[in-house]
C-alpha cells in the first residue's frame, strides 16, 4: 500500500515560494491501479518521484508497504524502487541521476 498524509513539496523561486504539492493525502491499495492527470506544472512529476524516494517532501508523510520512507535511507528507497514501484510513462526518458 502507497499513504501519503498532509504531503508538501515547497520550492523556492526567485518570486517566491511555488507550493508543488500542497497537503497530499490519499491512499493506493496493494493491486490497485491508478493513473495521475493535470495540467503541466500542476505537480505530476514532483509527486510521482516523492512517493518513489527521490524528491523529498517539505512536510508530511509518505509510506509504502507499512514503511515511513523518508525515515529509511536513501538505500532503502533505492531498494523500494528496484523490488516494488514500477512507473510507466508517456515518453521515453532517461534519468541522467540515476545513470
Amino acid at each position: 500500500m502507497i499513504k501519503l498524509k498532509n504531503v508538501m513539496k515547497t520550492y523556492a523561486t526567485p518570486g517566491g515560494s511555488l507550493n508543488a504539492l500542497d497537503n497530499v493525502t490519499f491512499e493506493v491499495k496493494e493491486g490497485e491501479f491508478i493513473a495521475v492527470v493535470g495540467a503541466s506544472g500542476a505537480g505530476k512529476s514532483t509527486l510521482l518521484f516523492t512517493i518513489a524516494g527521490l524528491v523529498t517532501p517539505t512536510a508530511g508523510r509518505v509510506s509504502v508497504a507499512g514503511e515511513s520512507i523518508y525515515e529509511k535511507s536513501a538505500s532503502f528507497r533505492a531498494r523500494l524502487r528496484r523490488e516494488r514501484l514500477g512507473f510507466v510513462f508517456q515518453t521515453f526518458h532517461l534519468l541522467p541521476y540515476l545513470s
